[in-house]
């Protein structure tokens, strides 16, 4: 059996990083507290981060969080949307928040996606009432962070 101590690993071609499979090469983090508000079924964008991958083969980790999405009945059957889209403006999850006179709560949003590109990647934490029975949706100046990770395959 061997045993190797390193205190540094360097790259070997600088700007390419260091690709473990299965390891974390990079996290962009983004977060805010304004109020944002959707009055209809329209996706409202609530907030967004970019992250450039190393490599083409590895995946995007993205993880939405809001501390408080409130949503106000407006005739009946109210509910909340909220979701993560690609750069391609393509739903990858959604998560629904329902039917209170008054219902308040977290939401949390987790997913991969596969770029296959070393280009800039946007992901956009969207919003938005579920219904027509819906008065409004929003995040009442509540912390909401959306983190983008990239994993070497």
């Amino acid at each position: 059996m061997s045993t190797l101590f390193v205190d540094t690993i360097n790259e070997k071609t600088s700007g390419n990083g260091v690709q473990i499979p299965g390891h974390v090469v990079q996290v962009v983090t983004n977060t805010a507290t304004s109020t944002i508000t959707a009055n209809s079924t329209s996706n409202v964008d609530v907030i967004s981060v970019s992250i450039t991958p190393k490599s083409s083969s590895s995946v995007i980790h993205i993880e939405g969080y809001m501390g408080q999405l409130e949503v106000s009945v407006g005739s009946s059957n109210a509910y909340a949307t909220v979701s993560i889209e690609d750069p391609s403006g393509n739903q990858l999850f959604r998560a629904g928040v329902g039917q209170s006179a008054l219902n308040s709560e977290a939401v949390a949003l987790l997913g991969i996606h596969s770029p296959s590109s070393t280009s800039s990647q946007t992901y956009t934490m969207k919003m938005s009432t579920g219904s027509g029975g819906t008065g409004s949706v929003h995040t009442n100046s509540q912390r909401y962070t959306i983190k983008a990770m990239e994993i070497a395959q």
